[in-house]
């Protein structure tokens, strides 16, 4: 990460990752299994990287995610419930503010049921788990100077972290880039306006690698990027875009090679993780004789911007003007700038917190029955400014480890008093 300032957490993080695994699957259930198709994005000799959460015989639905894995979170919720008569748990239950008594300490949790009922939660020990600020646009601008498109849970909106901020913690690493892997057109078209195989085509102008790219503010992008960092693929570079997008510009005149003579053969095998958007892309070299369609769909859905001039094409950007004819050569002609964004699964920056994950003050002393897991404090795993690891992964450990290091810490403190 760069840093030494959190060595003892993150050490933590990385070899109780394993045996913190092993505790969920062996008492709560948890299961997994190999996703042998996915390897790295950034090492390929890691091809057993990725594994999914074991579908259920009886719930068997899946996405592009892989299967519906909420019966192993309730399953292991009931598992717990049965280990202790006073243990209870309510889901659709939303935490809205901590309680505190008259000393400032925080000994509850003003909470609102789905149905509109308020209820008032007290205990010795509170951990904060609401997964990060993705769904808060006030916060996302504030601390990441942009929103950005969502693969991820939009409730997750800060709840968490603004509850520990009430009780005196302090944030760390707020500005940590937002963990992203998925690079798409903004607006996933999802009904038959355009056919699978027209998406395909459209996505493909989004993700290519081998046209001019330029950012919102009109610089050059990809492979002539600003970010300071060795190109580490497309879907993880583009974090570091202004932002967290870019334009892929094409000028009329590629256009009509297109269709005339097809894709390139980048555009032909531009694919998007996941978020592929319809059917198959034909071989390079084919003509695509419907081109203006799916590009009047795309400008329609606000993926595609067409422009008959430099000047015009700025104005629509909202970008300087000088600075995108440096990056154009100052030809000027028609254009299609076509947008390409990144999808984020989740926040990173948290609360700070020490290695017992307790949630720390602006002083560096721990607030003892005060804990924050997962996403609520990932930022002590990262650094500000730079990137979410590219390879993945580090949201699921963080969470397993800092959830079972949570669990028992609160549990030592509520049972000592």
């Amino acid at each position: 990460m760069g840093s030494e300032d959190k060595a003892d957490v993150i050490q933590k993080a990385v070899y109780q990752s394993g045996p913190a695994l092993d505790y969920y699957t062996e008492n709560f259930g948890f299961e997994f299994e190999g996703m042998g198709l996915l390897g790295s994005f950034v090492v390929p000799e890691w091809t057993q990287l990725w594994c999914v959460y074991t579908a259920d015989d009886d719930n068997t639905s899946w996405n592009v995610l892989g299967p519906n894995k909420t019966y192993q979170f309730l399953r292991a919720l009931d598992i717990a419930n049965g280990m202790n008569e006073k243990n209870q748990y309510m889901t659709e239950l939303t935490a809205t503010s901590l309680i505190f008594d008259e000393n400032g300490k925080a000994i509850g949790v003003n909470a609102e049921y789905y149905d509109g009922t308020s209820y008032e939660i007290y205990g010795k020990t509170i951990i904060l788990a609401t997964g990060g600020f993705l769904g808060n646009e006030d916060m996302m601008k504030e601390y990441l100077g942009s929103t950005v498109c969502t693969i991820g849970d939009t409730v997750n909106d800060g709840t968490g972290i603004q509850m520990g901020i009430s009780a005196g913690g302090a944030t760390y690493m707020m500005g940590t880039l937002p963990m992203v892997h998925i690079s798409q057109v903004p607006n996933l078209i999802r009904n038959d306006d355009l056919t699978a195989d027209q998406k395909a085509i459209l996505s493909a102008l989004a993700l290519t690698t081998d046209q001019t790219m330029v950012t919102t503010e009109g610089n050059l992008w990809g492979n002539t990027n600003q970010s300071g960092t060795e190109d580490e693929g497309i879907t993880v570079e583009i974090v570091f875009a202004p932002e967290f997008r870019y334009y892929v510009v094409y000028s009329q005149e590629d256009i009509d090679a297109i269709r005339e003579t097809g894709l390139s053969e980048a555009q032909a095998n531009a694919t998007s993780q996941f978020l592929g958007q319809g059917g198959t892309l034909p071989a390079a070299g084919t003509p695509v004789a419907d081109i203006d369609t799916i590009l009047t769909v795309g400008e329609e859905y606000g993926n595609v911007i067409k422009a008959d001039s430099l000047s015009a094409l700025a104005a629509a950007i909202g970008c300087d003007e000088q600075n995108l004819s440096t990056a154009l050569n100052g030809v000027d002609t028609t254009y299609y700038a076509v947008s390409c964004n990144s999808y984020a699964y989740a926040t990173v920056g948290g609360l700070d917190v020490d290695a017992n994950m307790n949630v720390l003050r602006e002083d560096g002393t721990a607030i003892e029955n005060l804990f924050a897991v997962g996403q609520d404090s990932e930022g002590v795993c990262n650094v500000d400014g730079k990137a979410y690891t590219p390879w993945g992964g580090q949201a699921q450990s963080w969470t397993f480890v800092s959830g079972q290091i949570a669990g028992q810490q609160a549990a030592a403190v509520a049972t000592a008093e």
